[in-house]
């Protein structure tokens, strides 16, 4: 850039070379994830790392439980709701820029899966009974943000329910923490 001072005397007649260096502004973003279980941890959000960069997080709806200062923090989320989590990075050179916000849903919209349900059966009556008592081994269920999860409710118990003559139907409903449910049902029928 060349500069020429001028005043009420007049200009003068040298003109001066400065240097200007223009630093570029930083360009954070988010990466992690969108889409998030109720009160999950260990959750992991970053940003590039640029050598000198220091870095600060904006957390809504949640918790930093690591990182705080770095290019990658780890997060807790709450309840059921909408997250945001944003980062602001100041360069060596001072600049300084904010990604926009990354927003997080909290939530469960998954059913359990089942596995494990029993295939129909058939049997004959016991022994002087209108009926059977059945056993089976009984389903499970996975869930993607409760894990493990015993049945709900069941329509009958294996080997103490006398079932009677003719088909009947069994049900096992699984119910994860935000209320989605998986059902797994199966014929036990009864011949004379």
């Amino acid at each position: 850039v060349s500069v020429t001072a001028s005043n009420s005397c007049g200009t003068s007649a040298f003109a001066r070379e400065l240097n200007v260096t223009v630093h570029p502004l930083p360009t954070p973003s988010v990466i992690g994830a969108n889409n998030i279980c109720p009160f999950s941890i260990g959750n992991i959000y970053q940003t590039s790392n640029n050598v000198g960069s220091t870095y600060s997080w904006t957390i809504s709806g949640g918790s930093i439980t690591a990182g705080a200062g770095t290019n990658s923090v780890t997060v807790t989320w709450g309840a059921s709701g909408t997250g945001t989590i944003r980062v602001t990075e100041t360069n060596s050179s001072g600049c300084v820029a904010t990604s926009t916000d990354l927003t997080v849903n909290i939530t469960d919209t998954t059913p359990p899966v089942i596995s494990d349900c029993p295939i129909n059966i058939t049997v004959n009556n016991d022994l002087d009974e209108c009926g059977a008592y059945v056993s089976w081994t009984e389903p499970t269920a996975l869930d993607n943000c409760s894990g493990a999860l015993s049945y709900s409710s069941r329509s009958h118990t294996p080997g103490t329910t006398l079932f009677p003559i003719g088909t009947t139907l069994v049900t096992y409903t699984f119910t994860d923490a935000s209320s989605n449910t998986s059902t797994c049902t199966f014929n036990v029928t009864v011949v004379d």
